[in-house]
């Protein structure tokens, strides 16, 4: 099992508060507009006061042909 690409994020960034939560969205092509519901959710809330979304995809399980 291998850290989520949030978790990498979040190391990367080197976030250090343990308080900070870092989660994928897998959701295909409208994942980022389900990470800004959810933003929109957590500050509406009061649960968070900063929010980070990162909006990413990959295209897999096709190649482009090269000539």
């Amino acid at each position: 099992m291998v850290p989520s690409i949030a978790a990498r994020v979040k190391y990367n960034l080197r976030i250090k508060n343990p308080y900070t939560v870092a989660y994928d969205v897998l959701f295909g092509c409208p994942g980022w507009l389900q990470g800004l519901i959810q933003a929109d959710y957590f500050i509406k809330s009061g649960e968070a006061r900063k929010i980070l979304v990162v909006g990413a995809e990959t295209c897999q399980g096709f190649q482009i042909p090269t000539t």
